[in-house]
């Protein structure tokens, strides 16, 4: 729980700050392909420190509740798990260009969406161009659809209440949005 992994392209360090966890960092190191964060106790909260093209894999502890603004925007991850005690997801912090798809707890049947209590909070967007959302999202959040620059349609789905400001910002090919009638504020 008070450790952080990954792997880089060029198996050199990621940066990452005192703050970035909420947490002192005890070790930073990077051997034999791995780079281990070990800090003084559950690291609960990941503030940023991984906004690298570099970055290709990253294991987060299953204490992490809280992922703040733009931690992953950026990397070359392709796929990252999640881990069932996280609660929320800040603005842009799980956007990558090259984010195929997400594992573990609060992850679509397709590994595209991470839904938290009915919230869309992220989305893997690599190679779609469109997408129908899966049924049992109310909410989407500012920026979840951030530099999806492939995505040329969307359906949202039925019983959508809110949709958020800049949801779709910087969506540069996007021509189609379905919008229920469910949806009460944009």
């Amino acid at each position: 729980s008070n450790e952080i992994r990954y792997r880089t392209s060029d198996n050199r360090k990621c940066l990452a700050g005192d703050n970035s966890f909420n947490r002192t960092i005890l070790s930073h190191t990077y051997s034999n392909g791995i780079g281990r964060i070990i800090c003084d106790g559950p690291i609960n909260d990941i503030y940023y420190g991984f906004e690298s093209p570099n970055i290709i894999e990253l294991y987060l502890p299953d204490s992490i509740k809280r992922i703040h603004n733009g931690v992953i925007h950026g990397t070359g991850l392709k796929s990252l798990k999640i881990p069932e005690s996280l609660q929320y997801v800040g603005c842009n912090a799980l956007q990558g260009k090259n984010l195929v798809n997400f594992t573990g707890h609060h992850t679509s049947s397709d590994g595209k969406c991470i839904i938290i209590d009915n919230t869309l909070y992220a989305f893997a967007c690599c190679g779609i161009d469109n997408y129908i959302l899966p049924q049992g999202i109310n909410r989407i959040p500012k920026n979840v659809f951030y530099m999806c620059n492939d995505l040329e349609s969307i359906i949202l789905p039925e019983g959508l209440k809110i949709l958020e400001w800049q949801a779709f910002y910087s969506c540069q090919k996007l021509k189609h949005i379905y919008i229920p009638d469910s949806v009460e504020i944009i």
